[in-house]
């Protein structure tokens, strides 16, 4: 009986050791004291990521003379849960000149693999391609990269005995190259933008991933800091100071992002610097253009040289860059800032007006969103030396869009042509003057095509907030502007399941995530009114799309008599036309392979859809009952 017993005890011992490295279905490592391996590099991180070429690479294939190895140093760390399921590492603790990020079907990862353990790492079996910009090595599934298996993981990463101490690299937003991508790095001089202070890391009520924006206090440039809504310390509130910050830098398509290890990271210990002090340049000489385009981030305090923006009434809000349609233009707004007198001011580089110029003139373009009142005023001034409150100001009395409570403008409105002759033999500086609030006016204006010099006779040119060919299918239709987006909406809203994802949108914007284990019944996930933006004539309506889901989705758009057209995306898996049907039908599967692709509803021989009466339905979403979804959708847009 007590050999049995001594059997028994043993035999649970196994068994909770085992179950102990289980939690929710995700495999976690123990602790395993560490032997140096009998292993040596062949080949380094910088040679394996020249073997891209623009598509998947299958190290078997690539290699025909044995196996790869290569070795780094691991600097990623997902004990405070701000990685998920991936090891990163760079070539030398210190000054690196490669990293790549490994993508492992294993959580708890820190407790085998610790920042600054030596790592080898067996190539073959694997495979490596590129997603949003950042190279990944993983196995290869099919046509893409997959996480490596928890139960081979450890074939291909092998721990040294060795743990070096990482030097984070220095480097300054204007150096942000690819080549920094996955590297540990700091950046000094760096605090939260004044927009943000007093937010925690990321959202407290839900697990969204979200976006934070960092200035430099030395250029004024902006850098986002993502922060995971599973992450530990994302209740935190972030430090108000400013400082150095040391991250993985990263990329999401275009913008250059940074992934902090945990709160240690960040050392904003300093008294907070005052980015955006005026700077004085040389006065630029006419014809002069500016379009606001460049390599900026969507949301950031205007920088550009030459350019100023300022609060004169003391807040936190000014002129922001932002993008929409591949589009960036200047924009000022009241509304969610929490100002309840707001006064903005953006103001141009100085202009020579000299006598060889031949009828100067300015002109601009602007857009209207939400429209409860015009804040924009335009001025011109000679003596404006830094201080908009005390230079002097004429006003000029251009043309500005101001027609659309209920949304935005589909093109920018023309100024007309701003006569400058008075000034000839000056310099000017143009000053756009934002006055509005909370508790008066929050009409959101965004300025475009800036351009002074010799008349035209045809105006600005025209850009676009939205294009003219491409407004939105409704109110809050690339769900940006939230509030918007509820407002327009019957009276039954929006299923609970269906919410705003900041920085899953395409290109990292926002999207609306529809997430749910499965309803009981076809349900109607929201309905959209029609709105007064709505073009007379139309063809096509387009979304993006991104997820997988096990029933697909329906759209019903409605006529003016209430009845309705059915349009069923079917099994859907890349880019798709579809035409109108007889009933609403769930049958068919989404799966975009993570993905975003474009729908389109082909809407050839329609003509009585409901494009005047804003008291009544226009675009219904519906989905299949008793099933899972885990889509994304952005952009919805009538052409």
């Amino acid at each position: 009986m007590k050999t049995t017993n001594i059997y028994l005890t043993l035999a649970l011992s196994f068994a909770l050791a085992l179950t102990s490295c289980v939690h929710d279905d995700d495999y976690s490592i123990p602790n395993v004291e560490i032997e140096e391996p009998n292993i040596e590099a062949n080949t380094t991180i910088s040679i394996v990521k020249d073997m891209y070429a623009g598509s998947l690479v299958d190290f078997n294939e690539a290699n025909n003379e044995g196996e790869l190895i290569i070795e780094g140093y691991v600097v990623s760390n997902d004990e405070a849960g701000n990685f998920y399921k991936v090891l990163i590492i760079q070539d030398k603790p210190e000054d690196p000149t490669a990293a790549i990020q490994l993508d492992v079907d294993v959580t708890s990862l820190y407790a085998l693999y610790k920042p600054g353990q030596k790592v080898y790492v067996k190539l073959n079996g694997l495979g490596m391609d590129e997603l949003n910009s950042v190279l990944h090595i993983g196995e290869i599934d099919g046509t893409s990269v997959g996480r490596i298996s928890a139960f081979t993981y450890d074939d291909y990463i092998i721990r040294s005995a060795e743990v070096a101490t990482i030097v984070p690299k220095v480097i300054t937003p204007s150096e942000f190259n690819d080549n920094y991508i996955n590297m540990l790095v700091q950046i000094d001089n760096m605090q939260l933008n004044s927009s943000e202070v007093g937010e925690p890391y990321a959202n407290a009520d839900n697990t969204f991933t979200v976006n934070r924006y960092l200035k430099n206090c030395e250029d004024n440039s902006q850098t986002i800091l993502r922060n995971s809504g599973f992450a530990d310390f994302k209740n935190e509130l972030f430090p108000i100071g400013q400082g150095s910050i040391v991250a993985v830098f990263s990329k999401y398509n275009s913008d250059y992002q940074l992934f902090i290890r945990d709160t240690n990271d960040v050392m904003f210990d300093d008294e907070r610097c005052t980015p955006g002090a005026y700077e004085p340049t040389d006065p630029v000489s006419l014809p002069y253009t500016q379009d606001f385009e460049g390599n900026y981030v969507d949301g950031q305090d205007l920088s550009i040289e030459g350019w100023y923006t300022t609060s004169a009434s003391g807040g936190a809000e000014v002129f922001t860059l932002e993008k929409y349609n591949n589009n960036f233009f200047a924009q000022a707004q009241a509304f969610g800032s929490e100002e309840s007198s707001m006064e903005a001011w953006l103001v141009s580089p100085g202009l020579v007006i000299d006598a060889l110029t031949s009828n100067p003139v300015l002109s601009f373009g602007t857009i209207d969103g939400y429209n409860n009142g015009n804040p924009l005023t335009v001025y011109v001034s000679t003596d404006f030396s830094g201080d908009v409150t005390a230079a002097n100001w004429t006003q000029l009395n251009p043309v500005i869009s101001s027609t659309n409570p209920n949304g935005y403008g589909s093109t920018f409105i023309d100024s007309g042509e701003l006569d400058l002759s008075a000034y000839v033999g000056e310099t000017i500086f143009v000053g756009f003057k934002y006055k509005g609030g909370t508790s008066s006016i929050t009409t959101t204006i965004q300025i475009d095509d800036f351009y002074a010099g010799p008349s035209t006779n045809t105006g600005g040119n025209n850009g676009g907030g939205s294009s003219s060919a491409e407004g939105l299918a409704f109110l809050g239709g690339d769900f940006e502007n939230y509030n918007a987006f509820i407002s327009g909406l019957n009276s039954f809203g929006i299923k609970d399941y269906a919410t705003q994802s900041t920085g899953n949108g395409v290109d990292g914007s926002t999207a609306l995530s529809l997430i749910t284990a499965g309803t009981t019944g076809n349900d109607y996930v929201f309905t959209a009114l029609a709105n007064s933006d709505l073009p007379s004539t139309y063809s096509k309506i387009k979304f993006a799309l991104k997820g997988t889901s096990d029933k697909t989705i329906s759209i019903n758009l409605y006529k003016a008599d209430g009845t309705y057209y059915r349009f069923n995306l079917g099994d859907i898996t890349t880019s798709a036309t579809i035409l109108a049907s007889a009933s609403n039908q769930y049958a068919g599967v989404i799966n975009t392979a993570g993905e975003w692709i474009e729908i389109t509803l082909d809407l050839s021989g329609i003509t009585d859809l409901n494009i005047s009466d804003t008291t009544k339905d226009f675009l219904a979403l519906k989905i299949g009952k008793e099933v899972a979804y885990n889509l994304y959708l952005d952009n919805f847009t009538i052409e």
